[in-house]
Protein backbone atom coordinates (compact mmCIF):
# COMPACT_ATOMS: atom_id res chain seq x y z
CA UNK A 1 0.00 0.00 0.00
CA UNK A 2 2.91 2.30 0.71
CA UNK A 3 4.16 2.32 -2.88
CA UNK A 4 0.86 2.53 -4.77
CA UNK A 5 0.62 6.33 -5.07
CA UNK A 6 4.19 6.55 -6.37
CA UNK A 7 3.67 3.57 -8.66
CA UNK A 8 0.59 5.09 -10.28
CA UNK A 9 2.28 8.46 -10.67
CA UNK A 10 5.32 6.83 -12.26
CA UNK A 11 3.19 4.71 -14.58
CA UNK A 12 0.93 7.48 -15.85
CA UNK A 13 3.67 10.09 -16.16
CA UNK A 14 5.93 7.60 -17.93
CA UNK A 15 3.26 6.59 -20.42
CA UNK A 16 2.44 10.24 -21.08
CA UNK A 17 6.15 11.10 -21.32
CA UNK A 18 5.84 13.74 -18.63
CA UNK A 19 9.13 14.66 -16.98
CA UNK A 20 8.16 13.86 -13.40
CA UNK A 21 10.76 12.77 -10.87
CA UNK A 22 9.32 10.12 -8.60
CA UNK A 23 11.31 9.14 -5.55
CA UNK A 24 11.06 5.56 -4.38
CA UNK A 25 9.15 5.39 -1.07
CA UNK A 26 11.12 2.28 -0.11
CA UNK A 27 14.47 0.95 -1.42
CA UNK A 28 14.24 -1.20 -4.56
CA UNK A 29 15.44 -4.76 -3.95
CA UNK A 30 18.58 -5.55 -5.94
CA UNK A 31 16.92 -8.49 -7.73
CA UNK A 32 14.58 -6.03 -9.45
CA UNK A 33 17.38 -3.75 -10.58
CA UNK A 34 19.03 -6.52 -12.62
CA UNK A 35 15.85 -8.24 -13.82
CA UNK A 36 16.06 -9.51 -17.41
CA UNK A 37 12.37 -8.81 -17.99
CA UNK A 38 12.91 -5.03 -17.96
CA UNK A 39 13.63 -4.97 -21.71
CA UNK A 40 10.52 -7.04 -22.46
CA UNK A 41 8.43 -4.75 -20.26
CA UNK A 42 9.73 -1.71 -22.15
CA UNK A 43 8.64 -3.33 -25.43
CA UNK A 44 5.15 -3.96 -24.04
CA UNK A 45 4.87 -0.35 -22.82
CA UNK A 46 5.87 0.96 -26.25
CA UNK A 47 3.29 -1.34 -27.86
CA UNK A 48 0.63 -0.07 -25.46
CA UNK A 49 1.50 3.52 -26.31
CA UNK A 50 1.03 2.67 -29.98
CA UNK A 51 -2.41 1.21 -29.31
CA UNK A 52 -3.52 4.19 -27.21
CA UNK A 53 -2.17 7.01 -29.38
CA UNK A 54 -5.43 7.30 -31.32
CA UNK A 55 -7.31 7.83 -28.07
CA UNK A 56 -4.85 9.79 -25.91
CA UNK A 57 -3.23 12.83 -27.57
CA UNK A 58 -0.25 12.68 -25.22
CA UNK A 59 0.87 9.38 -26.84
CA UNK A 60 1.11 10.81 -30.36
Amino acid sequence: MEVLPSAWLALVSGLARFGVDVEEPVPIPHRFLVDATVDETEKVVQQLRGYLKDYWKCFR
